[in-house]
Order: structure tokens, then sequence, then C-alpha cells
């Protein structure tokens, strides 16, 4: 649920002419729980930069060999709260689909490094 009331996103969301952009807005609303990245995607389309907010809601973090990397901020193609989680649930889904019962038993390890933020998101 957004911290914003539904009346307010649906505003936002109405100064997005294109239909794509503006279902990853409203989807982000919906799962965003920062004010500072849902404030930042208000600036952008308050800014009318349609262009910026396609790029940060229409594409994806690639996961590599070094994990997520990419600059901070709002939006899925951004490093973020909701990035994180969303990735750390499909790698979960994928080791328990990979490894069963054993994953179970013998779990994960969740490390951190030096990055922006590394201890927040572990």
């Amino acid at each position: 649920m957004s911290l914003l009331p539904a009346s307010e996103v649906a505003a936002i969301a109405e100064k997005v002419s294109d239909l794509t952009t503006r279902t990853h807005l409203q989807e982000w609303y919906g799962m965003d729980k920062r004010k500072q990245t849902q404030d930042e995607l208000k600036a952008i389309v308050d800014k009318g930069d349609m262009d910026e907010l396609k790029n940060r809601l229409c594409k994806r973090l690639a996961f590599g060999t070094a994990g997520l990397r990419g600059n901070m901020g709002a939006g899925f193609n951004r490093m973020n709260d909701v990035v994180v989680l969303q990735t750390s649930q499909g790698l979960c889904t994928y080791v328990l689909k990979s490894l069963g019962d054993m994953a179970k038993e013998r779990g994960v390890v969740i490390g951190l490094d030096g990055r922006h933020n590394s201890q927040r998101y572990a």
C-alpha cells in the first residue's frame, strides 16, 4: 500500500499519457514504502520528464555475476528497497525450486559489503 492516498496517486498517474508507463507508475506506488523515492518519482512527473520516467519504470536492473548494480533511486531500473525485495524473492523462489527441501535444511548466507545501503538491504 502506498504512503500516498489513492486519490493523490491517481492524480500523479493522470499526468502520464503513456499507458505502460502509467501502469508501472501505479504499480510502483503500490509497492514502495519510502517517502523519499515516492517523492522522487512525483518530481519527475511534475517536471514532465517522461523519458526519464519511462527509463526508470519500464526497464529492469539486470542481475549479473556481481549481483545487482545500478544508480540509487526510485524505479524498477534503480537500486532501492522494492528492487532488492523483488530480486530477493525471485532468488528464494529459484533456490527452493532448484534445491527443494535441501535448501530449507541448509539455509542461505546473506552478506554485505561497503556499497551504499548494503547493510540496509542485507
